[in-house]
């Protein structure tokens, strides 16, 4: 996937992202009407630096419709926050990567892999996650910097080689034409450039490519087995000649980016059964007792139920998502839209072990390492 980069540098996160789009627009139709010092001192933005500076965000908030730039962006695991994104560097973002963020803004959703070139490997890799969205500089990595690659190009972006497709419904697969060679004379199928593909006819496209690469990434197998190189690098994707192996690990992949980048899921089975204010005082895991099982309390009284411990301790990158996301909230009342979410949260990590599990069964069960 040739282009990528880093993602956005918003300058000062606090000001610049917001949990919900409401409170972003109160909070810029204010900046954008009072002075500079006063915006200093009222919004707590700290002295001007090279890259992001008070008057450069005012300048650019004023010359446009800021309204319209207001979008989402994924600012942890499963927890998608409000920017405005403009788009003019050393504005109201010091480095908003446009020319790669702007193909999330395309008329059709687009997909992107979330990663880190190196990490510190102590505690395991689990340093990916898929996106609809653009990243800030830290969505999965508190510690290392964060890179996306987008799946497909929209026009005018930048390719560093060749075009190799025509810009089917406006845009093309971010794929390198050695990539897509090697692809399909190991896996021995026909490439399209837009879509699935049809897996049962040998005719693979970009998204059945995506999926099979996310599953590859949430092998457990995988992460152990190249521990070493993903200290140091981007991960790398083996290529299966077997194509049985390929399409189940597809499917699964299919799964985890429903859970990750399309919020799909309904976890009926999660409950929040006790009624109250809803204000989140606290993020604490209470363990399976007897007959009770295991619970995440918000405050003294409100709670969610059964959670397992498992979901409750699973890492992304460098996050815990289930505690990251209410501890990043405490202080504020969980809405029902926000009570669904958690459930939803809690659910699509229980569901991604499972997944991660059927993974390396079904790689053990074609072969297993390395993947031939």
């Amino acid at each position: 996937m040739p282009v990528h980069s880093l993602g956005i540098a918003a300058g000062r996160d606090h000001f610049t992202v917001a949990l919900s789009g409401k409170e972003l627009r109160e909070r810029l139709k204010t900046f954008i009407q009072i002075d500079r010092e006063k915006a200093r001192d009222d919004f707590k933005l700290g002295p001007d630096s090279r890259d992001w500076q008070v008057k450069l965000a005012q300048e650019d908030l004023k010359k446009r419709d800021w309204v319209r730039c207001i979008a989402e962006i994924l600012y942890r695991p499963f927890d998608s926050r409000e920017t405005c994104y403009t788009g003019q560097s050393r504005g109201f973002h010091c480095m908003p990567r446009q020319d790669v963020m702007r193909h999330f803004f395309g008329a059709e959703p687009n997909f992107g892999l979330c990663t880190t070139r190196s990490v510190e490997i102590s505690a395991g890799w689990h340093h990916v996650f898929a996106t609809r969205q653009p990243i800030q500089l830290h969505s999965v990595s508190l510690k290392e910097v964060n890179y996306v690659f987008p799946l497909y190009l929209y026009p005018n972006g930048k390719m560093p080689e060749a075009d190799l497709f025509p810009h089917a419904n406006g845009r093309r697969p971010n794929l390198s034409a050695k990539f897509i060679e090697d692809f399909c004379q190991k896996l021995r199928v026909n490439f399209v450039p837009v879509g699935f593909g049809h897996p049962a006819k040998r005719i693979v496209g970009p998204d059945c490519m995506f999926n099979y690469a996310y599953a590859v990434f949430h092998s457990p197998d995988y992460r152990e087995r190249y521990a070493q190189f993903l200290r140091a690098d981007f991960p790398r994707l083996p290529i299966t000649c077997d194509f049985e192996l390929f399409r189940a690990l597809a499917g699964f992949g299919g799964e985890l980016v429903d859970l990750h980048a399309r919020g799909k899921g309904e976890p009926q089975e999660i409950g929040f059964p006790v009624k109250g204010d809803n204000v989140i005082d606290e993020a604490r895991y209470q363990p399976t007792q007897g007959r009770e099982p295991g619970r995440v309390w918000i405050n003294d009284e409100q709670y969610f139920e059964p959670v397992a411990e498992t979901a409750w301790t699973f890492p992304i990158g460098g996050y815990l998502p289930a505690q990251r996301w209410l501890k990043d909230r405490i202080g504020r009342t969980l809405g029902y839209d926000e009570q669904q979410e958690y459930q939803r949260i809690i659910w699509a990590l229980m569901e991604t072990r499972r997944l991660m599990a059927e993974i390396d069964a079904s790689i053990k069960q074609h072969g297993g390492w390395p993947m031939n």
